[in-house]
């Protein structure tokens, strides 16, 4: 039984010990990608790393530049390499790129400890390289350190390569979205679809739109005109495949006619203005008024204006005014035809008629004759106005004025003899008391002396008028 223990842990410690050789031996670089790529495609190649307790490497990947164009390396973020810092080479020729990759993680708890893609490096393929081209890349220089005693390993290089074919074309003309932003698509937008409709105001004059293509190959040609005023118009999107195949999408756009703007209906006056007073006075809103003319006239001139100056108006009547009511009427027409009259009523004064003075003897008419009645002769500047009589009012104007003046001056005569009786005075002057003046009032009153120097004053008045 202890023989059998004893061999067991011999064969333990010898089974660990190829373990840890097997170990030692595994740790290198690998390189992986495609095995074909389409020249003038981009191709990237992953370089990953393989072994235990690994903590730092470093390598050149060498390449032919001119099959191979370098766009660039990028490390590959994971679990084991987010505590990596990863540095490029400088000074390397055309063709090779370098790169040192460290663990930061002084105490190394998290060292690669198993096959891991640390960096991926991409190229751009020649697109002249003819269908069948082998390209090769080679891994060299590798470093990889491992351990706590920092022990290196320098691994072998590393070839890799992989054939460039026929570039393969496209074919995909496709849309992938289809986007109408002032309007409806309809149908729904549908790749299979070719044929939409849309329908606009009159408002909108051109289509707007957003358009993708499937096929970042493709390219897309849109003819986008200006959308006719109520009728319709085609907008058309052709996308190119790579291949040169072409899918039409059609949009028939619909823009509405131009709508009819709402027409005014004010038929109001501004204004109503004549040579001769309105009454009421104007308001647009009052329609009848009435006005008076003298009789010398036979027509009126209005000066209208209209609160809206698409409002017209016609001026019936007016003209040719007869002797008492005449009706002038505003006929305003608004925009959309309504109407509003205003209506003047205009009255015109009656004229006065002239009729010959009366004479002794009435004309008589000769047989076969016919006589003309006479008419009075009138002076510059005179209205002549006959009485039914045929009596000239002027003269009994005049007459009435001639009799009032001699009247007056015959009542000034009886006062002025009534007052020098009454202040008569005899040779030694004393005053004389026999006279009695009756008064307006009608009741008598006896005369009252007066001083002297007042009658001396009445007097001599009197013997001035009577010289």
């Amino acid at each position: 039984m202890r023989k059998i223990t004893v061999i067991f842990i011999v064969l333990l410690l010898l089974l660990s010990g190829l373990i840890s050789i097997s170990a030692e031996v595994e740790r290198r670089f690998l390189l992986a990608g495609a095995a074909t790529v389409e020249g003038g495609r981009t191709y990237v190649v992953t370089v990953k790393i393989d072994g235990t307790n690994i903590y730092g490497c470093q390598a050149i990947l060498e390449y032919d530049p001119e099959q191979l164009e370098l766009k660039g390396a990028v490390l590959i973020q994971n679990e084991f390499t987010e505590e990596w810092s990863y540095q490029e080479m400088e000074g390397l020729p055309e063709g090779e790129i370098g790169f040192v990759l460290v663990l930061d993680d002084t105490k190394l708890e998290n060292p690669i400890s198993q096959e891991t893609g640390i960096i991926n490096i991409s190229f751009t393929v020649k697109e002249e390289l003819e269908d069948g081209t082998k390209v090769n890349i080679r891994l060299k220089e590798q470093v990889i350190t491992y351990d706590e005693e920092i022990g290196d390993v320098k691994p072998e290089d590393v070839e890799f390569k992989f054939t460039v074919i026929k570039k393969v074309l496209s074919n995909n003309d496709y849309l992938k979205s289809l986007n109408v932003t002032n309007g409806t698509l309809v149908p729904s937008f549908n790749k299979n679809t070719l044929n939409y409709t849309v329908s606009v105001p009159y408002y909108v004059t051109k289509l707007q739109f957003t358009a993708l293509c499937e096929d970042e190959k493709s390219t897309m040609q849109v003819v986008n005109p200006d959308l006719v005023e109520g009728g319709k118009t085609n907008v058309t999107i052709t996308v190119t495949s790579e291949a040169g195949t072409k899918r039409v999408y059609t949009i028939q756009v619909t823009r509405a006619a131009k709508p009819e703007e709402p027409k005014s209906s004010n038929n109001k006056l501004e204004s109503l203005e004549a040579d001769y007073p309105l009454s009421p006075l104007f308001h647009p809103d009052i329609t009848e008024y009435t006005m008076e003319v003298p009789n010398e006239v036979t027509e009126i001139i209005l000066s209208i204006t209209t609160q809206d100056t698409k409002c017209t108006y016609v001026v019936e009547g007016g003209m040719n005014l007869v002797a008492g009511e005449n009706t002038v009427t505003v006929v305003c027409t608004a925009e959309d035809g309504s109407v509003r009259n205003y209506v003047i009523t205009v009255t015109r004064q009656e004229g006065q008629q002239e009729t010959p003075s009366p004479t002794d003897e009435e004309p008589t008419d000769s047989p076969g004759e016919t006589t003309e009645p006479t008419q009075p002769a009138e002076t510059p500047g005179v209205i002549v106005i006959s009485d039914p009589k045929g009596m000239p009012y002027w003269l009994v104007i005049v007459l009435i004025i001639i009799f009032t003046g001699v009247g007056f001056m015959f009542g000034v005569t009886i006062n002025i003899k009534g007052a020098k009786e009454y202040n008569d005075v005899d040779d030694d002057d004393n005053y004389i008391e026999s006279n009695i003046v009756e008064s307006d009032f009608g009741r008598k009153e006896t005369p009252k002396k007066k001083e002297r120097n007042t009658l001396f004053i009445i007097e001599d008045s009197f013997r001035d008028d009577d010289k």
